[in-house]
């Protein structure tokens, strides 16, 4: 069978270099010199081959890219979906209110159906009680709260820019795979997955806005991408520090919280009797 420029790549899969798994362009005779790291390389003549060739290629590209799983993709869509974060926190705020206000009324009835010389023999005893099992109650979504806000900041600064896609190469194009580089088609919501290699990519205002900047530095990634690919290997990024870091900061309020909550309940004994 014979290569020329009319035979088609199977739904136009984007080709990627062998070893450094940057984007290449065959000629005419499907050759490919990578600009990044210099491999020379020839794509099958035979059409079912080049596209299990150009396949292989993609799975590779999206292994050594960070991955979602669907935990970690509802929690950014949460930080990128404006308002949705504050729906989530309102309920973590407002059932510990509740507590508070179930708490209070359970006191104020209690109290009321003691004699005057009781409720001050018991009052503070009561109280204690009282202050201390709310607390406790609330603490488990004041944590949850709080950190899945400390955790967007960590999101913000490590996680986002490794999910951002990649800019169009022309004004009027869509953006692309952080992955493999295809373009991506339209698509509802902050993520759009790369129909090529499976990719969730986020589609940020960025991409049109700081297109010039996001395609130099595309660029230095690839360059560095092949430097790595020549050294020691590429190393996959497939770890979930958005996950970590809400696990570590909600535990960690919550600890803080139950040291509070013994600070307050020590400090209450010194003053009521």
């Amino acid at each position: 069978m014979s290569a020329g420029p009319a035979a088609p790549l199977d739904a136009e899969l984007p080709v990627l270099c062998r070893r450094c798994g940057g984007p290449c362009e065959p000629d005419a005779e499907l050759r490919i010199t990578c600009p990044f790291c210099g491999l020379s390389d020839r794509l099958p003549a035979e059409i079912g081959e080049r596209t299990r060739e150009l396949r292989t290629r993609l799975r590779q590209a999206a292994r050594a890219a960070m991955q979602l799983d669907g935990f970690q993709r509802s929690l950014a869509g949460l930080y990128e979906t404006p308002g949705v974060l504050w729906k989530a926190l309102a309920p973590m705020v407002m059932v510990p209110a509740a507590i508070l206000v179930y708490e209070a009324v359970q006191y104020a009835v209690v109290l009321g159906n003691m004699t005057a010389t009781v409720r001050r023999q018991v009052s503070g005893e009561i109280l204690g009680g009282a202050l201390s099992g709310a607390m406790m109650l609330a603490f488990m979504p004041l944590a949850m709260a709080a950190g899945m806000l400390i955790a967007r900041r960590a999101y913000r600064r490590r996680v986002r820019p490794l999910l951002l896609g990649r800019p169009p190469r022309q004004p009027g194009r869509p953006a692309r795979c952080r992955s493999c580089g295809g373009e991506l088609a339209d698509g509802r919501g902050p993520f759009v997955t790369c129909r090529y290699c499976g990719t969730s990519n986020l589609l940020g205002e960025e991409l049109r806005r700081d297109s010039a900047r996001l395609l130099a530095e595309e660029q230095a990634a690839l360059r560095q991408q092949a430097q790595r690919a020549l050294g020691a290997g590429a190393r996959a990024a497939n770890a979930h520090p958005i996950g970590r870091a809400l696990l570590r900061s909600g535990v960690g309020v919550y600890v803080a919280l139950i040291v509070l909550n013994i600070l307050v309940r020590k400090v209450y004994a010194l003053f009521v009797p």
